[in-house]
C-alpha cells in the first residue's frame, strides 16, 4: 500500500492531467509551431531530451521524505504544553477506549495535514524544475 504522499504526488505530477503531460503537450504545441516539419520521432525524441524524465519515482519519495521531516519538526519545535494539549486526550473523557480512539484519529488528520503540506511542498519543487527545463529550450536544426 502507497503512503497518502507519495500517492498524491504521483498523481499531480504524473498522473492524467498532471504537470507532466501538461509540459508535454505545450511542447508538443510549440514544437509543430515552430518546426512543422519535424517528424513525429524527431520531436519525441527532442522531448525526451528536455523534460526531467530521469526523476521519475523521486518526486513521490521525496513527498514522504518531506512528510517525515515536517512532522518530526512539527513536534519537537512546538512548546510541549501546546503538543500536550492537541495531541493528547488523556483528561478528556474517562472511557478508556474512547481515549485511543481520538488520539488515533486525531494522529491520522496530523499525518493527513503534514502529507497535504509536503505534496504541495513537491508539487511546487516540480513545477519549478519542468519550467526550468523547458524554458531554456532549443530546437535542433
Amino acid at each position: 500500500m502507497k503512503l497518502f504522499a507519495y500517492l498524491h504526488a504521483e498523481v499531480f505530477i504524473f498522473g492524467p492531467s498532471g504537470i507532466d503531460i501538461r509540459y508535454r503537450l505545450a511542447m508538443a504545441e510549440e514544437i509543430q509551431k515552430t518546426k512543422p516539419d519535424m517528424s513525429k520521432e524527431e520531436s519525441g525524441e527532442f522531448m525526451r531530451s528536455i523534460l526531467p524524465l530521469h526523476y521519475g519515482d523521486k518526486f513521490p519519495r521525496l513527498a514522504v521524505v518531506l512528510t517525515l521531516i515536517f512532522g518530526v519538526t512539527f513536534y519537537y519545535l512546538l512548546p510541549s504544553s501546546f503538543i500536550a494539549m492537541t495531541l493528547h486526550y488523556r483528561e478528556w473523557t474517562n472511557i478508556e477506549p474512547l481515549n485511543y480512539l481520538l488520539l488515533i484519529v486525531q494522529w491520522y488528520i496530523f499525518y493527513i495535514i503534514v502529507s497535504v503540506l509536503s505534496v504541495a511542498v513537491t508539487v511546487i519543487l516540480a513545477l519549478v524544475l519542468y519550467t526550468r527545463r523547458t524554458t531554456v529550450v532549443y530546437f535542433p536544426k
